[in-house]
């Protein structure tokens, strides 16, 4: 448990780095920006949803490997575990991007509305677009790694095949 908390404590560092790289260099080239300029927040807003197709996908890989009929009963408790742990990063990066999107919709119409405001409202924006874009990393990663254990079932399908087909060859040549 507590290697879990060790990986969750730097998880959300690196995410509150990435922020910090993001707000800073937007800070940097976007501070003589003038609220004239922030007319739309809808390209911000789209783009929070984004990681929804990422998820979906997620999601219809996760009930594949529902179906990994072919291995041991540890793997299954441990994919059990994985599983359960997927599901409910999904949610939460789910309704994070909706919030981010809610968020980022509100601050840039103020935005519009105080002009003096855009100053700080750009670099906020995009810290949670850096976060959005580590989001969609953690979920390419998560799919990833998905697809790597459905590959080495598959794989590992094969070979038995494969070995229980040179048993039988063997036993055959064996008998005559």
């Amino acid at each position: 448990m507590k290697q879990q908390r060790g990986n969750y404590i730097s998880y959300i560092l690196w995410m509150l780095i990435v922020a910090s790289v993001f707000a800073s260099v937007s800070y940097y080239f976007f501070k003589d920006i003038s609220g004239d300029m922030v007319k739309t927040p809808w390209v911000f807003v789209g783009f929070f949803l984004f990681p929804f197709a990422y998820v979906l996908s997620t999601t219809k890989d996760l009930r594949t490997l529902d179906e990994c009929i072919d291995i041991t009963e540890t793997e299954n408790s441990r994919l059990r575990v994985k599983i359960s742990f997927a599901k409910k990063f999904l949610l939460s990066v789910a309704i994070i991007t909706i919030i981010f999107a809610v968020f980022s919709g509100m601050f840039l119409y103020y935005a519009t509305l105080n002009s003096d405001s855009v100053k700080y409202v750009i670099p906020f924006v995009m810290s949670l677009v850096g976060i959005d874009l580590y989001l969609v990393y953690s979920l390419w990663n998560l799919n990833s790694s998905i697809n790597d254990f459905k590959m080495e079932v598959t794989n590992r399908k094969k070979k038995s095949k494969h070995v229980k087909s040179l048993q039988d060859q063997l036993k055959n040549n064996s008998d005559k």
